[in-house]
């Protein structure tokens, strides 16, 4: 059997490869994916139908190089200094992980420029909230609500699974006073892997409808209210988008 020290070696071992292998790589075709991703993440709000296909395409690349292509097309789409592409960039990402798996979620912890997109646009917004620009807060507020879900839930397999990163640039932002709205380590969030069902399959009769595309995808703001409000995605861990003032003051650091 292998022991923990044993199994961390060869998580850290398969975490330099993932990294050494950003740091060289090639750009790869990903079947017009790079196209989709890009026409998604424009107009300000959530696009629901288009962020399902593209996790459903996604799940089908078989290649490190594939995910790394993706994970590289939505750092650019971080980069970008307007919040008409940022929220929904922001709304995919959130749904890649969730719905892409820890494989998909690894290959994210690798690379290290989109946690430095998503710090640098936290930055950018604050100084926007603070000259009063319009969109700027709820942008704020669902990086918040994201980087904290993510450092949260990440904690306990951060080195296991190499997950680092995301938990790194959590408490890096805490340290710095950004200030969180949601509860500290609230165990009332369901999990960003949603585990399997331990339940009794369905009868017959009731397995025949189809499933929606809401219930098959964790999409954000699949239950309830759409992206429009700002609660968007928060609606699978109990409430994430919160009103304007809310964001507000997650929004600030000192």
């Amino acid at each position: 059997a292998r022991t923990p020290g044993g199994q961390a070696r060869g998580t850290c071992k398969a975490r330099r490869s993932m990294a050494s292998l950003f740091r060289r790589r090639k750009k790869v075709d990903i079947g017009g994916l790079d196209e989709l991703i890009t026409t998604s993440t424009v107009g300000g709000e959530e696009n629901v139908a288009a962020n399902i296909t593209i996790c459903d395409r996604v799940n089908l690349l078989r290649t490190p190089e594939e995910l790394m292509e993706v994970v590289e097309v939505m750092r650019a789409r971080l980069g970008v200094r307007d919040e008409a592409v940022t929220i929904p960039s922001l709304f995919l990402l959130e749904m890649l992980i969730k719905n892409c798996g820890m494989r998909f979620a690894q290959v994210v912890a690798a690379n290290k420029g989109i946690f430095t997109q998503l710090e640098n646009a936290l930055q950018w917004l604050q100084r926007r909230i603070r000259a009063k620009e319009p969109g700027s807060v709820r942008a704020s507020h669902k990086a918040l609500e994201l980087i904290q879900s993510w450092g949260e839930e990440f904690l306990p397999m951060r080195t296991s699974h190499g997950l680092e990163a995301f938990v790194a640039l959590y408490h890096k932002l805490r340290a710095r006073g950004f200030k969180f709205t949601a509860p500290q380590l609230d165990e009332t969030r369901p999990p960003i892997f949603t585990p399997p069902s331990t339940s009794a399959p369905a009868p017959a009769a009731a397995a025949t409808a189809p499933p929606s595309s809401s219930s098959r995808r964790h999409a954000p703001g699949a239950t309830g209210g759409g992206s429009g409000s700002g609660s968007g995605s928060g609606s699978r861990r109990g409430g994430g988008g919160g009103t304007g003032a809310g964001a507000g003051a997650g929004a600030g650091a000192g």
